[in-house]
């Protein structure tokens, strides 16, 4: 999540509610997480499971990238 956010505004984004719905929103319309990122951040170690089943529940990735991602943490994390 901080490779999207720097401190401050994921701090905002954790801790505003009130307008989480607009940052997300705000998140998809500048594509800034996509299949490419996701994929870097497995490999460097920088999500975990806990992020991607945000990431879906959010509908910032569907069951199928899900799916594949879990699959490829757990083969990276152990």
């Amino acid at each position: 999540n901080y490779s999207y956010l720097c401190i401050e505004c994921h701090k905002s984004f954790t801790h505003n509610f009130d307008n989480k719905e607009d940052l997300i929103k705000e998140l998809k319309n500048k594509n800034l997480i996509n299949k490419e990122s996701i994929l870097e951040m497995i490999s460097n170690r920088e999500i975990s499971k806990e992020h991607l089943v945000f990431l879906k529940n959010e509908h910032f990735i569907n069951e199928a990238l899900y799916s594949e991602f879990i699959e490829l943490v757990d083969g990276i994390h152990g």
